[in-house]
Parts: structure tokens; C-alpha cells; sequence
């Protein structure tokens, strides 16, 4: 188990190695969760599908990670939904998201792109 300071330090050297292209996220400690978790997920992993369910598993077993959405404003109406991620270095998708719940990314020490979002 790492102390606060060493989680802190595997924090920052995550987000050097990422560059961040898009979220509607506006929180910045869900931001820097996902990225941290996307890491964790390809550490010891040996394919991209692999990564994407590591990933998929952390997030959604996240509380903070997971509060429920009420998309169209109906009274006793909330959501929640799964997420979902895909990983590669050349994909096209069309998706449709929560609001606040998608972050595309990209890790530069491996030239992979990430795109996860809940649905």
C-alpha cells in the first residue's frame, strides 16, 4: 500500500506521460482517477483488450466514479450508467455518453489513445 505522498508521485509521473485531447469532465480529480486507473490497467497487462476490461472493472466498481445522472431532467429518473473504453492508436466511433463522462486521451510513452466514457 503506498503512503499519500508515493500515491501522489505516481499521480504526477501519470500525467507526464499523458496528453490529455478532450473531456467534458469538469471535475479534476475524476480527470486525474481515470488517467491514474487507465495506467494501473496497462501495467501488467499484455493486450489492448485486456487493458480496456482492467479499466472497465476499476471505474466501475469506483464509487466516486459512479453517481447517477438524471440526463433528462425527470423527477426520480436517475441513471447509471456503464463505462466504457476504447483503446488503440487509430479508431473512428460514434458514441453516445453521459454528460461530464467522457475523456480522450492519449499515453505518450506508449502512443496509445483512450477514450472512455459512461453510457
Amino acid at each position: 500500500m503506498l503512503d499519500e505522498e508515493e500515491e501522489n508521485q505516481v499521480v504526477e509521473k501519470t500525467m507526464q506521460d499523458s496528453a490529455l485531447i478532450h473531456t467534458d469532465i469538469t471535475n479534476p480529480e475524476l480527470i486525474d482517477q481515470i488517467i491514474k486507473y487507465a495506467n494501473d490497467a496497462y501495467e501488467g497487462s499484455e493486450n489492448d483488450k485486456e487493458i480496456c476490461t482492467k479499466l472497465k472493472k476499476l471505474l466501475d466498481n469506483d464509487p466516486k466514479m459512479n453517481i447517477p445522472s438524471n440526463p433528462h431532467g425527470i423527477p426520480n429518473q436517475e441513471e447509471l450508467g456503464a463505462w466504457q473504453c476504447i483503446i488503440g492508436r487509430q479508431f473512428c466511433a460514434s458514441v453516445t455518453f453521459d454528460a461530464e463522462c467522457l475523456i480522450y486521451f492519449m499515453f505518450t510513452k506508449i502512443n496509445k489513445y483512450f477514450m472512455v466514457f459512461r453510457s
